[in-house]
């Protein structure tokens, strides 16, 4: 198992995190699509933004830095962001960044536009505006944990999309683990239960601290907690999916329990069959 580093304050690298890499604009034929400089049109607290692939928690704050070539984001309490650093461990960052660094004196600025974040174009529009995070440079497998929501079978349909994709580490988290066999007794008696005749299971949908897991029950009968099993939403079809990056996108097991590992996958996550779930 990976170390966890004990200190929950941010983890900064230097080197360029090349998956958040972001072109600025050029004048000519686009220059009308020039979003405005004007650093107010970042919102203060966030909704449905995105920084590159990742999709930023709701209720995330924002700070302008550097005269608005940077723009630091405040995780909501609770929310974790957590990824394996060079040497191994798990860090977990409650906040990180975004700057534009440009070979000009003038614009190279972060812009906010339809919830994404890029650079604005240098003045003159030849040179180079470029966009990075460092503190996300030195991470693999990164995902966002929300410590706050425990564990619980997911009932509403709507909550599956506010769930984000769970990083790699997640069971390297000595709380996470221990919340899981805690929950296998609630529901089996047992913190490691015997899943080993796995056609007596089928998967459903659960919120494990705010990522989209699958877990398994009882084909026919029920669990020894109050929740009923065919009330809730089936996952035996869902399967782990590349969006973007290679296909090293695979499922890990484990505990009862089936999440989506990321490889060289920059985008890899549960492939929901939209059409059962919209008849659930």
């Amino acid at each position: 198992m990976k170390t966890l580093k004990s200190s929950f304050f941010p983890y900064v690298c230097i080197p360029l995190f090349a998956g958040l890499i972001f072109s600025g604009c050029h004048k000519g034929a686009q220059q009308n699509q020039t979003p405005s400089l004007d650093t107010k049109s970042i919102p203060q607290v966030l909704y449905g933004a995105y920084l590159g692939e990742l999709r930023l928690p709701d209720q995330t704050t924002t700070e302008i830095l550097n005269g608005g070539s940077t723009v630091r984001f405040h995780f909501p309490k609770g929310i974790y962001l957590v990824g394996t650093d060079s040497t191994g461990q798990i860090r977990m960052l409650t906040e990180t960044d975004y700057t534009c660094t440009g070979a000009c004196t003038q614009g190279c600025d972060v812009f906010y536009i339809r919830g994404h974040f890029g650079c604005s174009q240098c003045e003159p529009g030849t040179i180079s505006c470029t966009g990075h995070s460092s503190s996300l440079s030195g991470l693999e497998g990164y995902g966002f944990v929300d410590l706050k929501q425990g564990i619980h079978f997911v009932k509403d349909t709507q909550e599956i999309h506010s769930l984000f994709d769970p990083p790699n580490g997640l069971f390297d988290i000595p709380a996470v683990r221990q919340a899981m066999e805690q929950f296998n007794i609630q529901n089996y008696g047992q913190p490691q239960p015997d899943f080993s005749r796995r056609s007596a299971y089928r998967e459903v949908a659960v919120n494990l601290f705010g990522c989209l897991v699958t877990y398994l029950v009882p084909k026919s009968g029920q669990l020894r907690s109050d929740v009923s099993v065919d009330q809730l939403i089936d996952a035996s079809s869902w399967y782990c999916h590349c969006d973007e990056g290679n296909t090293d996108c695979t499922p890990e097991s484990g505990l009862g329990y089936k999440m989506c590992k990321k490889g060289g996958c920059t985008s890899c996550r549960m492939h929901i069959d939209q059409q059962q779930l919209s008849s659930n």
